[in-house]
């Protein structure tokens, strides 16, 4: 299935904000529950045979939408999984001067998009493994708040 990645939106047709049953809907498929109940964490569901995993809020809609390599992921043009990392940052960076980099790839909290490429140290032309996009404050809720 193809997915338009847009900043701060998703990756059409998952868009953030979306309920479950909306996204069941538009994916024609039905998941794998990663986790359920509030004590379990993050409730997520995996669609393996798209290539995406869905995390929710504890409302139940879309935070974070995770897109591997079974996935044609496309972005301004782009296909994210037959380019190399280090053309993907340098393309987020133009839009994101504050692009946060790791030694597993890169993330603009600005945009709500990220490369995952865990070899990219070793080798930044390589692909990455996966792109997420995700709503604002998603990497906040693990952090304590003095």
């Amino acid at each position: 299935m193809k997915f338009e990645l847009e900043a701060g939106v998703g990756a059409h047709p998952v868009k953030l904000g979306m309920k479950s049953d909306e996204l069941r809907a538009v994916l024609k498929a039905v998941p794998k529950i990663l986790k359920e109940g509030p004590d379990q964490g993050q409730p997520g569901e995996d669609y393996d045979r798209l290539g995406v995993t869905l995390f929710y809020r504890p409302d139940g809609s879309l935070e974070a939408a995770v897109f591997n390599r079974k996935s044609l992921v496309i972005w301004q043009g782009r296909d994210c999984f037959k380019l190399g990392f280090s053309e993907l940052a340098k393309a987020l960076e133009e839009l994101d001067p504050e692009l946060e980099y790791d030694s597993a790839g890169c993330t603009s909290f600005k945009l709500g998009i990220g490369f995952f490429a865990p070899d990219c140290e070793e080798n930044p032309d390589g692909p990455i493994d996966s792109v997420i996009s995700f709503a604002e404050g998603y990497y906040l809720q693990d952090e304590e708040i003095d």
